[in-house]
């Protein structure tokens, strides 16, 4: 059974080197089956993509278009539970990297390079299709130099000549969008296709791909540029650029769409050969190129190297590497050191040859033995690497210094970076900085952003955070995206300029937008700590999801974290999971702490005490406290793992070691209870006293306890109440209830209702039953508050529901008594029950009060004499008196003198007077 195109399986797939890296996924050098391809795995899983838009849309057009400048698609798979998508691999990089490496040298190329982006845009335009975001990245290229546009994630097909976007939001990249683009309503057509064309071509005329760039300098914002765009204003286009490459520019960029033209048009300009001269191509007619080819024949190896190079480009003749190599070969037979060098190249790419590095090498070595600087810094490359030759870093570092001395800026950045960090050269500084100097003088935007790193860290030169902003400045205007971000690193803590956070946030708004991932993080920071004005946590959340996709481990737990919070984005707990199993797979100990609480709680995913025990015991293992501490109290209660005290020990005291304040309140508690660990009270209070000192309110608590009862501490209730007050300061309930029971007894501080009655009712309010209950008892007895027993009534109706019994006894009275509510024996009885219930000795005496006179209950001896009992065998005197009554008149049980004087006596011995009259009455009788 065949395949579909659009679905290939995973077995054929072998997943290679990561070549590139943006919003949405990464991609991978690969190959499928016999084919080598490139694989573009999305951040997000398979069944999420299905439910993005952009990516099914992305796919579709993807689908649809076949055209030689189109990036072709081969399928879509799946690789580790994410969505991928096998496509054409393009071996030469992007356009802007090729325009960053100068890969372009002369109008002719610049010029066919236009024209073929211009067959591609005419291609997907005709097919009804927008791409929205051309810019030089998104254009890729062979190693023949050919054109592939790709990236089609913002492209729309089109449904009129002007396509709104229905949310009005603009898609692309600032400097590359139309003035129609940058309006509150932007309108979306070919010709936005063709001004971003126009913005490629600039690119490719000026060598920088940052358009702009001179209002950067003036830390313009991108709002600016749009403002600038909109009022007509344009990049300034380089002197010398050739008219016909110049008018082109110019048109693309009309003010008014409808007077640009369509892509189409350049592309039969270029077809009818209707085109301006430019000034670097030969443009030899046939006799010419005759003439040319005689001299060649005839051994005129400059002939022969301009016959070679035509081919190689295609300039003039149909481009043949074969040929190409054919000619340079005779070049380089006669020790022509360009030719031996294009050799070189040719062999290593596998251009008109087969692809070996030991013949590459060997061109190289021939080329660079006659000081060619190119081939000498190849040489030194592939002795570096060991290829096509046995791996030797010092003549790789021999070969490296030639290049360098004869002027090539990559041996001498190279160079630089070996001297600053010592491998296989002398550790020097100075040296470090004498090569980047010399790298730098020839635009070298790597060698310019060291120097700036030298003069920040005072490395081979004084340390100056003002000549650092000037390097810095210097290679961020070179488009160099580190030092863009370092930039905005100075801005935002005032090194070595003025502090402003605007400006830092302009500077790394342009490395963010480079796809730089810690510039992402820190602006996603400046706007979510509000640090920059009128700034939204959308934008926040916008800047840490570009870092996220991006695979960046900090970005994705951030926006995890947004989610659960709904901070810039709508709240959900499925997603924040997804988010936090993403920065999980990278480690993230505080993802998997996240996971662990999840499942816990059962948040965006069933409850799962087994699971959250296992994330837990992830990032415990890794010494994160919060996991230490949550994985023992899951031992302490046998939650998700089997119960142990031994195990909750040992995890509560890992955190405790790292100083969390709550792990060392714990580990005290079990100290304290001896609870998986030998019962030691002084160790109690020094855990006690550690996490008191930082603040921890029960633990200060728990400090008041001890001094109080004198536990290993000596006993102090001035010391217990200067605890118990610094917890209650901090809102503590069980600190406030404390301290007010030390004012009601006068202990460590003097006796004060009022005090009591204040430390109650805040601790009642925070809902604490015991102080709810004994606020009760205090309005009830009008003690440090006028007396109002509808006010009693309404604190011990609020911590009866709580469970207490002595609450619900008492509100049991005030039901008998009808004080602060109707009174009613029913309910008196019910009351009485429920703290029965829980064993309260009083209850059941009154309960069985209630039993033998028949109020609010059915009278019924048998039933009284059973709450009678229980409550007698629990020391209640009443209860061993009335037991006494029963059995002398035999209500309820067999009358017996014996069993009445036994419960008389227990009575008596407790100082009931009742029942010491019994005892001598029927000692008597």
């Amino acid at each position: 059974m065949t395949e579909s195109k659009s679905n290939l399986s995973e077995e054929y797939l072998a997943i290679g080197k990561e070549i590139g890296r943006g919003g949405f996924g990464i991609v991978h050098l690969s190959t499928h089956k016999t084919r080598t391809v490139a694989i573009k795995v999305f951040y997000i899983g398979e069944e999420e993509a299905k439910n993005r838009p952009d990516i099914q849309r992305e796919i579709a057009i993807l689908m649809r278009l076949k055209d030689r400048h189109i990036i072709q698609f081969y399928g879509k798979t799946s690789h580790e539970g994410s969505l991928a998508l096998i496509m054409e691999m393009a071996d030469g990089g992007s356009l802007s990297g090729a325009i960053k490496k100068k890969r372009l040298p002369t109008w002719t190329e610049k010029t066919r390079v236009a024209q073929e982006i211009a067959c591609g845009l005419a291609y997907i335009h005709g097919e009804g299709i927008i791409h929205r975001d051309l810019k030089s990245a998104n254009v890729l290229l062979t190693k023949d130099m050919e054109v592939k546009l790709c990236d089609f994630g913002l492209a729309i097909v089109k449904t009129t000549s002007a396509t709104k976007t229905a949310d009005t939001v603009f898609a692309g990249t600032v400097a590359w969008m139309a003035p129609e683009i940058h309006a509150f309503r932007p309108k979306y057509s070919t010709k936005s296709d063709t001004y971003a064309l126009g913005m490629v071509m600039w690119e490719m005329a000026a060598d920088c791909t940052q358009p702009f760039m001179s209002m950067v300098k003036y830390n313009e914002s991108p709002q600016k540029i749009a403002h600038h765009v909109i009022a007509g204003g344009r990049e300034e286009i380089p002197a010398g650029t050739p008219s016909d490459y110049r008018q082109w520019i110019e048109r693309f960029w009309d003010q008014e769409p409808s007077k640009r033209p369509e892509a189409s048009e350049m592309v039969k300009t270029s077809d009818s050969g209707d085109q301006h001269p430019t000034d670097d191509s030969l443009h030899l007619d046939n006799a010419e190129l005759q003439l040319l080819l005689s001299k060649a024949k005839a051994d005129d190896v400059e002939a022969q190297m301009a016959v070679a190079t035509m081919y190689m480009k295609g300039d003039g003749v149909r481009k043949d590497y074969s040929e190409a190599f054919s000619w340079y070969q005779q070049a380089a037979m006669q020790r022509n050191p360009e030719a031996q060098f294009q050799l070189g190249e040719m062999c290593f790419n596998g251009h008109g040859t087969t692809k070996s590095d030991i013949e590459a090498t060997s061109w190289y070595l021939k080329a660079a033995e006659q000081n060619h600087a190119e081939a000498q810094y190849e040489l030194a490359r592939m002795y570096d690497a060991g290829h096509g030759v046995d791996q030797d870093r010092s003549q790789a570092v021999s070969w490296y210094r030639m290049a360098a001395n004869n002027g090539n800026a990559e041996a001498q950045f190279v160079l630089g970076n070996r001297h600053k960090d010592g491998p296989y050269v002398d550790q020097d500084d100075e040296k470090a900085l004498a090569w980047y100097l010399k790298a730098a003088e020839q635009g070298h935007s790597g060698a310019v952003l060291n120097i700036g790193w030298m003069y920040a860290n005072g490395r081979g030169v004084e340390k100056s955070d003002v000549e650092a902003y000037s390097w810095y400045l210097k290679a961020a205007e070179l488009g160099n995206s580190t030092a863009q971000h370092n930039l905005g690193i100075m801005y935002e803590n005032g090194s070595g300029v003025k502090q402003s956070l605007s400006e830092a946030e302009l500077w790394y708004r342009l490395a963010a937008e480079n796809g730089y991932t810690d510039a992402q993080l820190r602006l996603g920071a400046l706007f979510l700590d509000d640090q920059v004005d009128k700034r939204t946590d959308e934008e926040s959340f916008f800047w840490y999801s570009y870092a996220a996709k991006a695979g960046d481990a900090v970005g994705q737990f951030v926006v995890g974290s947004m989610y659960e919070r709904g901070q810039g984005v709508e709240k959900s707990d499925y997603n924040a999971l997804i988010w936090y199993h993403k920065a999980a797979k990278q480690n993230h100990l505080k993802a998997q702490h996240n996971i662990g609480v999840f499942y816990e709680h059962g948040r965006g995913v069933e409850q799962n005490y087994t699971q959250a025990a296992k994330w837990y015991r992830k990032a415990a293992q890794q010494a994160y406290p919060g996991s230490q501490y949550n994985l023992g109290g899951f031992y302490e209660h046998g939650r998700g793992v089997e119960q142990s005290y031994a195990e909750a020990a040992s995890w509560h005291l890992k955190a405790a070691e790292q100083d969390m304040m709550e792990a060392q309140c714990n580990i005290g508690v079990l100290y304290l209870n001896g609870q998986g660990v030998q019962q030691n009270s002084v160790e109690a209070a020094s855990w006690f006293h550690k996490s008191a000192a930082q603040g921890f309110a029960e633990a200060q608590f728990n400090l008041g306890l001890i001094y109080h009862t004198g536990q290993g501490v000596h006993q102090s209730d001035d010391e217990a109440v200067s605890w118990f007050r610094k917890a209650a300061a901090q809102g503590y309930a069980k600190g406030q209830y404390h301290l007010g029971l030390m004012y009601y007894a006068g202990q460590g501080v003097q006796q004060s209702d009022d005090e009591v009655v204040s430390w109650f009712r805040k601790a009642a309010v925070q809902g604490l039953a015991d102080a709810q209950c004994n606020l009760g008892v205090m309005y009830n007895a009008g003690r440090g508050v006028e007396q109002n027993h509808a006010m009693a009534y309404s604190w011990l109706r609020k911590a009866a529901e709580q469970g207490p019994a002595i609450a619900q006894y008492n509100l049991a009275m005030m039901y008998r008594d009808g004080q602060g509510v109707d009174q009613s024996y029913v309910d008196a009885a019910a009351w009485y029950r429920k703290a029965a219930e829980q064993n309260f000795a009083a209850a059941q005496f009154s309960l069985g009060y209630l039993y033998i006179t028949g109020q609010g209950v059915e009278q019924n001896d048998t039933e009284a004499l059973l709450l009678y009992r229980k409550a007698a065998e629990q020391g209640h005197d009443g209860a061993q008196f009335n037991l006494g009554l029963m059995y002398e008149d035999g209500r309820g049980v067999e009358r017996t003198k014996i069993d009445a004087l036994l419960w008389y006596r227990k009575a008596a011995d407790q100082g009931h007077t009742g029942a010491q009259v019994k005892v001598e009455q029927l000692s008597h009788s």
